[in-house]
């Protein structure tokens, strides 16, 4: 029986073939494509290792804090902080309860950094006055060169005197135009400085913090825009350090007997001379909230003086009465150095005492004064608190041994007038503050 065979075109097994040649070809390319993915990373990351390895990260302890910063600049962590304690001493009669007292004013760690050159962060709590609390918290990108965009808990951009760091103040205590600004609020602030400084700006949304207060979660709806711009129009010369800016808020708040959103309003020695009206017919905010305030400076050598006037406007209520009150304060300020340069970021000694020399002396004066609306009497303030005006006069005398540490005495006379005639002039008060310093 003859087998019969079976045809197969002749070009059957060599298109299989080509067919599977393809395939593997592919996979083959598929492969080795992503193992030289995956060994480019991990080639560069053995590189930057071995980079790593050979150039350290350089480490630096000095005036300024202890710094880590990686040699190509992108990474950064930079501790520092300082403290203040202080002795408060009241002078004569006067209606204050407050006694003679030492206290921790300050204790405040930070830790700030940069991650990737254009991250940021600061961290600083504040342990002082025995509580504990988150005065800085944010985060921060720079997208482009000059400007920044943060997110967090910080400084609203408003007050002169309140921006300026706690160290560097030409006295122990602000002035009353920072009772009318906010202190720290949450939210987002875009920012930026042009021609080496010499025009900054800033513009953010908040929670809308009450004046002097700081808040962290807001108890309403409402929020607050704050915005500010300060130059430094002459760039060389005599005035090359005079500086001049305006800022603004306004938003709208809707306040509670229990969370009224509204100051307290207290002397330079802590005494509170008015508060809004509490209790069953307690005050609180309801409807519009705007600050504008007008700001400068001007330093040379060991010269420096600070100005500012602020107007706060808030819709307050009591019951069904609803009114607009406006609230002013002024200062006027001026110190001199004798031995070193004064800024506004503090005095920088010619010769501190490492160096041999006597570091610098600092003196200074001002004088400051507050109004409140007197449509807020006797209807809207706590008749117990219902001072209208204070007028404050104040001294200095301060040693910076180095631009670290600062000892110094701040005298200040504070003198009232109520706002309610059955109500008679509190006692002026006299208060001084005696302070160590130290900063790192």
């Amino acid at each position: 029986m003859a087998l019969e065979r079976k045809k197969v075109p002749i070009d059957a097994p060599s298109a299989a073939s080509a067919r599977t040649a393809r395939r593997r070809c592919l996979d083959g390319l598929l492969i080795a494509a992503l193992l030289a993915f995956a060994a480019f990373p991990a080639s560069g990351a053995a590189k930057e290792k071995e980079d790593s390895a050979a150039t350290p990260p350089e480490i630096r302890i000095d005036s300024e804090g202890f710094s880590l910063r990686s040699q190509d600049g992108d990474f950064v962590l930079h501790l520092d902080g300082y403290i203040q304690a202080d002795a408060r001493i009241y002078a004569g009669k006067n209606d204050s309860s407050l006694p003679d007292t030492f206290a921790l004013r300050r204790v405040r760690p930070i830790l700030a950094g940069t991650l990737y050159r254009y991250l940021n962060f600061r961290l600083m709590p504040d342990f002082g006055l025995g509580v504990a609390i988150i005065q800085d918290a944010w985060v921060e990108i720079l997208p482009l060169k000059g400007i920044g965009f943060r997110m967090g808990k910080y400084k609203a951009p408003v007050g002169l005197e309140r921006l300026q760091t706690a160290t560097d103040l030409f006295f122990a205590e602000r002035a009353f135009p920072t009772l009318l600004v906010p202190n720290r609020d949450v939210g987002a602030e875009l920012h930026g400085d042009f021609f080496h400084d010499a025009f900054s700006w800033a513009i953010g949304a908040f929670n809308g913090a009450a004046d002097n207060a700081s808040l962290d979660l807001d108890p309403d709806h409402g929020k607050e825009v704050a915005g500010r711009i300060f130059i430094r129009p002459i760039p060389k010369g005599f005035f090359r350090f005079l500086g001049l800016g305006y800022a603004t808020t306004y938003g709208k708040a809707k306040g509670t007997a229990a969370t009224p959103e509204l100051a307290t309003f207290v002397s330079a020695g802590q005494h509170t001379f008015f508060k809004y009206r509490t209790g069953t017919e307690a005050a609180f905010i309801d409807g519009k909230r705007y600050r504008f305030a007008p700001q400068l400076y001007f330093f040379t050598g060991g010269f420096g003086l600070l100005g500012e006037y602020y107007i706060s406007t808030e819709d307050v209520r009591v019951g069904d009465d609803t009114r607009r009150l406006t609230n002013k304060a002024w200062q006027a300020a001026g110190t001199y150095v004798i031995g070193g340069r004064r800024r506004y970021d503090g005095v920088k000694p010619r010769h501190s005492i490492s160096q041999g020399g006597a570091g610098a002396f600092e003196f200074a004066a001002r004088y400051s004064e507050l109004h409140i609306d007197p449509r807020t009497f006797p209807t809207f303030n706590d008749p117990s608190h219902a001072q209208r005006i204070a007028r404050e006069w104040a001294v200095n005398f301060g040693w910076w041994p180095s631009p670290s540490a600062r000892f110094m005495v701040s005298f200040f006379r504070t003198r009232f007038v109520s706002g309610v005639e059955s109500v008679p002039d509190e006692v002026p008060e006299n208060a001084f503050i005696v302070r160590s310093q130290i900063a790192w």
